[in-house]
């Protein structure tokens, strides 16, 4: 065997001549300044690449490194440590992204530090103190995310000086400050007491991120539901630029709730979902007043329907103008065994202009489909469990053929999303999918001449799938599989 040492040479026809490699490193190095395409134009292509192909950019030649090299940084995390040793390493990253190239493609940026302790950390401290002074350089922050952090009256200082869109708290402290509001328009804030110390200090003053000149959408956990809802009722004014909400199901039956939401008159999202446990209680009615204009829901059918009902409206024979609902149960199986409580609420949505429904975990269509062609006359959009995270027990792509065939769909409908039971070698076939889908298909066209599209979600293993039939022309169609 030869020494690892010796090195194979080719035969000199094969070899290039040193003039010739120094040609080729040239082009190679300058090839994108002799490109037709202007630098702005090359950075239009390259915000649309993922980020697995932006990095292999980087390693292409210099020119397109240098243009590359900012879109990799446009989300940044810190996971700050207590050991002495870090600080070095954390100046040396800092000195970087502190460059303007770079700091100025910075949108998203995260901060996590530890566990929770009683005791003060001063490396830590200082550490979160020095990332808080480098995030004041970065022009177009759109999103900060702190996980664990006491945000002190000097760190709420330096937010106030930053005009980002979305601020995200999990399990951060926040304290009592004077500093003046934070400038944000979403707040999303969870707190959870097991991620901290016993007998750690557990404060939630939110009330600097609830600036009602800023403050649009807010989206709160249970723990900070309850902080949010409070600052939200002791207001003295209302919150007229707030259009979204989401709070746990469990907080409607709190008694500052109903406050809360009367200051919010431009409400047009509100989203119930729910915790760990079911609600012990649900309310049975609403001020007349309250939330005139809401336009989508997402929560439990009892609340839809009471959203719904012209009863509850300060308008005799009105009521409010949503046209977007989904009815989320506890659980898979909520609607499989008792179905009959949200059939009556389905039937209250005729007096509202309903334009989507979505409804999760229900698999009785033979008695909601007939329903639905009553009650909502005018839907464009209907969804039913196609969502992954209520796969409970899909019809099978038969049963559901026949169902639409037999009970029909609300005629205006333009997209049809569902969720089915079919086998992995159904996708697997010669052409992408069977004939199951041509099925749904043409038995939903009979009933809506309007139709678009068909979505049926699929849970083959190991990777779930939409089969999507498209209408071409006045009686074609495309079936294709999207991952």
């Amino acid at each position: 065997m030869r020494p690892l040492s010796m090195r194979l040479r080719l035969p000199s026809p094969f070899r290039l001549s040193s003039s010739s490699r120094r040609q080729a490193h040239n082009r190679r190095s300058c090839s994108i300044d002799h490109a037709e395409l202007p630098p702005e134009l090359w950075l239009e292509i390259i915000s649309i690449l993922p980020m697995a192909t932006i990095l292999a950019l980087t390693f292409t030649c210099r020119s397109l490194r240098g243009l590359a090299q900012p879109f990799i940084f446009q989300r940044i995390s810190f996971r700050l440590s207590p050991e002495k040793t870090y600080m070095e390493r954390l100046s040396q990253r800092l000195f970087f992204i502190r460059s303007p190239s770079i700091a100025y493609h910075i949108e998203e940026c995260s901060i996590t530090i530890p566990r929770r302790t009683k005791g003060v950390n001063v490396t830590l401290e200082r550490a979160i103190d020095t990332v808080f002074d480098a995030i004041v350089g970065f022009p177009n922050l759109v999103k900060l995310a702190f996980s664990g952090l006491d945000l002190t009256q000097k760190r709420l200082q330096d937010l106030t000086l930053l005009s980002m869109s979305i601020i995200e708290l999990n399990s951060c402290v926040v304290y009592d400050s004077d500093e003046g509001s934070v400038p944000v328009k979403t707040l999303i804030c969870n707190f959870n007491p097991s991620s901290v110390e016993p007998n750690a200090p557990l404060v939630q003053n939110l009330s600097p991120f609830l600036d009602r000149s800023y403050i649009q959408s807010i989206a709160a956990g249970p723990v900070s539901a309850e902080c949010i809802l409070t600052v939200l009722s002791n207001s003295s004014s209302p919150y007229s630029c707030l259009t979204s909400l989401t709070i746990p199901v469990d907080t409607m039956t709190f008694a500052r709730t109903l406050r809360a939401l009367s200051l919010c008159p431009q409400l047009c999202h509100l989203s119930l979902p729910f915790g760990n446990e079911p609600p012990a209680r649900y309310l049975t009615s609403l001020p007349p007043a309250l939330l005139p204009n809401l336009r989508s829901f997402d929560g439990p059918h009892q609340y839809a329907a009471i959203l719904s009902s012209t009863s509850s409206f300060p308008f005799p024979g009105h009521s409010r103008p949503i046209h977007t609902i989904t009815l989320r149960p506890f659980s898979n199986t909520t609607f499989l065994t008792l179905p009959a409580p949200l059939l009556r609420s389905v039937a209250t949505l005729s007096a509202l202009d309903l334009h989507s429904l979505d409804i999760l975990a229900i698999t009785i269509l033979p008695s909601l489909l007939p329903l639905l062609c009553t009650a909502t006359p005018a839907l464009k959009h209907l969804a039913i469990n196609a969502h992954p995270d209520f796969y409970a027990r899909c019809v099978t792509l038969v049963d559901a053929a026949r169902a639409i065939s037999t009970y029909g769909l609300p005629a205006g409908l333009v997209s049809l999303r569902l969720g089915v039971q079919m086998r992995a070698v159904e996708v697997e076939k010669r052409g992408g999918v069977g004939a199951g889908p041509g099925m749904v298909w043409g038995s939903a066209r009979r009933w809506c001449v309007n139709l678009e599209e068909v979505r049926m979600w699929f849970w083959t293993q190991p990777r779930p799938a939409w089969v999507v039939c498209s209408r071409v022309g006045e009686m074609g169609m495309t079936v294709r599989v999207e991952y």
